[in-house]
Order: structure tokens, then sequence, then C-alpha cells
């Protein structure tokens, strides 16, 4: 496990406590519970991949598995994550930038403040509790 992942995995599994860690490509998996009448399930299990630079590069996007998509039919906005070594996965752009581009990503050395896994999970539930296209 990334040692930075590490420090913060006790405070991630309190907010979550169905999360797990998986290796090759290392990730963080769970499952979230969705405002009923968005999605096409009322609850989805999603990935974030942690990449080599975390803490100081942020999480790039989260997954969601194939046939994720929204209650109306319309395709949610995914790509195929095959190419990520996660055929069966839809992968989905979400950064922490402002409206000029730049990032919002800002950790600290102590995993408690400043932004960390916890944070972006919050936002990735907030992202996904209101129709996103």
């Amino acid at each position: 496990m990334h040692p930075r992942l590490a420090e913060e995995w006790e405070a991630i599994v309190a907010e979550y406590p169905d999360a797990r860690h998986e290796a090759s490509p290392e990730r963080v998996m769970l499952t979230l519970t969705l405002v009923p009448g968005i999605y096409n399930r009322d609850t989805t299990a999603i990935a974030v991949l942690i990449p080599a630079g975390y803490r100081a590069a942020g999480p790039d996007g989260f997954l969601v598995l194939n046939g994720f998509g929204f209650a109306d039919g319309e395709t949610f906005p995914a790509g195929d994550a095959a190419g990520m070594g996660l055929p069966g996965w839809q992968a989905v752009s979400f950064h922490m930038f402002d409206a000029s581009g730049n990032s919002t990503w800002r950790p600290t050395a102590d995993p408690k403040r400043g932004d960390n896994l916890v944070g972006y999970l919050n936002s990735v539930e907030s992202f996904l509790a209101r129709r996103c296209n």
C-alpha cells in the first residue's frame, strides 16, 4: 500500500466502512449509495486509482462498472478503463480544479489536514448526487 494511503486508511474506513485496497493498479474500491431516480441503480461500486506521486499528485478521476448510466437511458460520460488495466470498468474524468483550470488539490504533511482521499471521495459522492452531464 502506498505510504500516504496507509496513513489515511483509518480515516477512509471510518467514513466508508466497505472500502478495500486493491493492487495492480493500486486503487481504493467502495460502494456508494446513490440518489434514487438519477441513475440506473441505487448503489454503485467505484474505484479511485492512487497515482504514483500521491499525495503531491491528486487522484485523476474515478471508475464505475460497465453498465452504469442514467435512469433515462442516457449514456454516462465515461470511457473504457481497459487500457488502465481495469476491463469491465468505465473511467470518469474528475479533477480538483478551479474555473481557471488551476489545481485546487492542497495536501499537507498531516493527512488529517489539507486534501486527502476522504475529501476526494466526499467530492465524488457530491458529484454523483446530481445529474452530471
